[in-house]
């Protein structure tokens, strides 16, 4: 693993491969494109010095250089999190009884 990154790194520090994208990066050096994002994403390779070296949204495909989502997938996941959890806490709600039907029910078993 240290060997393909000390690879990939000299082949990123040559001027004329600062443009690269990973299928470049990973055809020249001959290292597999996960491996190469697992080191973006790690923080191993500063994607900032290198504008077109990212890796596909792991929901969409979409370029991106952080994380596991781009922006747009991110945003729908916590929507449908949030909703769902909405959901639940009114069904919570609505299946619990109320104070007053509680105390109603412990009165009627009591007699």
């Amino acid at each position: 693993m240290e060997q393909e990154f000390k690879i990939i790194n000299d082949f990123l520090k040559i001027e004329g491969n600062r443009f690269a994208s990973i299928e470049e990066v990973g055809s020249f050096t001959e290292v597999s494109e996960k491996r190469i994002a697992d080191f973006i994403r790690d923080g191993r390779i500063f994607v900032e010095d290198y504008p077109n070296l990212g890796y596909g949204c792991a929901h969409c495909g979409t370029l991106i250089q952080r994380q596991m989502l781009c922006n747009s997938c991110f945003e729908d996941f916590t929507s449908e999190v949030d909703k769902t959890l909405k959901a639940e806490k009114l069904l919570e709600g609505m299946n619990k009884p109320d104070e007053a039907t509680q105390k109603a029910r412990y009165w009627k078993l009591r007699n």
